[in-house]
């Protein structure tokens, strides 16, 4: 992997292909760039395809206090600009779903276009202390627990065990710190800060949900059957951004661009083919 400086952050990514449309792929929470290997060597043959590590995930360290939705947002655009991609379609998983959409908001003119993969809302709120006192509620004592039990809903009795125990022993071995850091980032945004983002995309910009699973605040994940035309999840999207496309991966987990891998490939290929 390379590595740019983006401040008190050294952000590690790795670049493949030459294709004249960029893909750049923003991996989930607790997570690293791996989550996309699949993506990666299917799509560069076409594409330029960038993969890289969110701050204060895998190789990228930065402050903990960094650890904000929009802050990651930042970074993509950062991203984008050191490497001079040209048109650049930005493809979010979980967290980075999130993080594509603060980018979406911020910069639609920087974008081609944005791809949400298995997005959700799991957390309101109308004040700041409203959000904290639910997100330490959730947490507990022992955050890595709470997290263990959380990624093991993100898995199916139809899911690889293997695939399922490596994300899991991934995600646990984040260090309390960054597990907080992170967990209230989303949830602050997620409260607070999505329905503000999502008036200012535009319907000019293209946007494409590829989704699995439904799960918010009160709703425990569940796979989509087959013939799935809508979730709660997608509504909420489709009532500020009428442009929207949807591909739905039935029967899988949350982390469909690895069970599912060519269904989401095809989904990925097709939409940027469309725009390039």
């Amino acid at each position: 992997m390379a590595t740019i400086q983006l401040g008190t952050c050294n952000l590690h990514y790795t670049r493949a292909g030459n294709g004249s449309v960029a893909l750049l792929f923003v991996h989930g929470g607790f997570c690293d760039d791996q989550d996309w290997v699949y993506q990666v060597k299917d799509l560069q043959e076409e594409f330029t395809v960038v993969t890289y590590d969110q701050r204060c995930h895998g190789l990228s360290e930065a402050p903990y206090d960094t650890c904000s939705v929009e802050q990651f947002a930042t970074d993509v655009h950062a991203l984008i600009d050191a490497l001079d991609l040209r048109k650049t379609i930005v493809i979010g998983h979980s967290l980075g779903a999130r993080v594509t959409i603060q980018a979406a908001a911020d910069k639609p003119d920087h974008l081609l276009g944005i791809v949400l993969v298995d997005g959700s809302r799991l957390t309101k709120g109308n004040t700041v202390d409203e959000v904290k006192r639910v997100e330490a509620t959730r947490l507990g004592e022992n955050p890595a627990d709470y997290l263990e039990y959380r990624f093991r809903a993100m898995f199916f009795d139809n899911a690889d065990p293997e695939l399922r125990d490596r994300i899991i022993l991934k995600a646990t071995a984040t260090p309390r710190e960054a597990i907080e850091a992170i967990a209230s980032g989303t949830g602050y945004w997620d409260a607070l800060g999505l329905e503000t983002a999502l008036p200012r995309i535009p319907s000019t910009l293209p946007v494409l949900a590829i989704q699995a699973t439904h799960h918010d605040e009160k709703t425990e994940r569940y796979a989509l059957p087959p013939h799935t035309t809508t979730t709660p999840w997608l509504d909420l999207l489709r009532s500020h951004m009428p442009q929207l496309q949807v591909k739905i991966t039935p029967m899988c987990g949350h982390f469909n661009m690895v069970e599912a891998a060519e269904d989401v490939n095809d989904a990925i290929r097709s939409f940027a083919r469309s725009l390039g």
